[in-house]
């Protein structure tokens, strides 16, 4: 398997651990499991109905959401006016980059672009295609991607996460995806 195959799939993996959770994501979740016991992380609290209070509690609501899913809300080196703003020039960014790179929202999505999750099935789905035919531009695109749209804010977001879950497992994802994002910003091409 190549390289950029696992890649692939571990984005993957993350991505549907940041999306709501259902049956169609419990493979994902058994996957990360096992990544995370491999690791050493102890997951105590692994149960979907459970998962689903807490992936609320945190990322939806209702009430005060501690930490919300979106790079827009968390990025610093935008003006004041657009600090905090969901839908704000990063998703727009975002959304112009998912075009170029030959894609387009699916009828059946209802979220924003910049949502952590749909940002990781795109680095995913970058990865895939650079190991379908081997062209250097979708490595080019992953690593602008990366210095872009994730690295201004991947730790802010996973540290909320680390801070206010009651949940082993969001502590864990948190935790396992901020060590794989450094592993791939430490990868990058010049």
């Amino acid at each position: 398997m190549s390289e950029a195959v696992q890649r692939a799939a571990l984005y993957e993996i993350f991505s549907q651990l940041f999306f709501k959770p259902d049956n169609r994501k419990r493979e994902a979740a058994e996957s990360f499991i096992k990544i995370a016991k491999a690791d050493n992380i102890e997951i105590e609290d692994f149960d979907p109905g459970t998962l689903e209070i807490e992936y609320n509690r945190l990322f939806v609501g209702p009430g005060h959401v501690p930490c919300p899913p979106y790079e827009s809300v968390y990025r610093k080196d935008r003006p004041l006016m657009d600090r905090g703003l969901v839908m704000g020039p990063s998703a727009i960014d975002v959304e112009k980059r998912y075009r170029q790179a030959g894609l387009q929202k699916s009828k059946d999505f209802h979220d924003l672009p910049d949502h952590i999750g749909v940002e990781m099935e795109f680095m995913g789905y970058l990865c895939e295609m650079e190991a379908k035919d081997g062209a250097k531009k979708w490595r080019k695109m992953q690593d602008e991607f990366l210095k872009l749209h994730i690295k201004p804010w991947y730790i802010e977001f996973l540290e909320c996460i680390k801070k206010h879950s009651r949940s082993t497992f969001y502590s864990a994802a948190a935790t396992e995806l901020k060590g794989f994002i450094e592993e791939e910003l430490e990868g990058e091409n010049p």
